[in-house]
């Protein structure tokens, strides 16, 4: 029993790849740093809730976030080619206390129910 609970753990272990999951959900949700995983702090958190879990290295966690990136990529670009219209509409926002703006672009569309949806 204790070698399969340690197994779930292990890099391709279905823990593992929960907890990897939600730390990439974590980062994008959170504007956080690709490099939280590396902080003294959310080694700590996570040798106290997962202590078998082997927590990723910035790197790891930057090809892990590219391949997540990739799948969502086609997978938003197979669902708009299926929609016959999409309306965009744009926003421009400005960071405080910096001069970084950054361009908002938000697609809609409506399915066979009328359902709206936008991304």
């Amino acid at each position: 029993m204790t070698f399969l609970i340690e197994f779930r753990f292990f890099l391709d272990g279905e823990k593992c790849e929960d907890i990897n999951n939600a730390l990439l959900y974590m980062i994008a949700v959170d504007n956080a740093p690709l490099s939280t995983p590396s902080q003294r702090g959310f080694r700590f958190l996570m040798k106290t809730v997962a202590p078998l879990y082997k927590v990723p290295s910035a790197h790891t966690v930057t090809a892990m976030m590219d391949s997540k990136f990739k799948v969502l990529q086609a997978k938003m670009k197979a669902i708009l080619a299926e929609q016959p219209r999409i309306v965009l509409t744009t926003n421009l926002r400005t960071e405080t206390m910096t001069t970084k703006s950054f361009l908002g672009l938000t697609a809609h569309w409506l399915d066979g129910e009328f359902y709206q949806y936008f991304t």
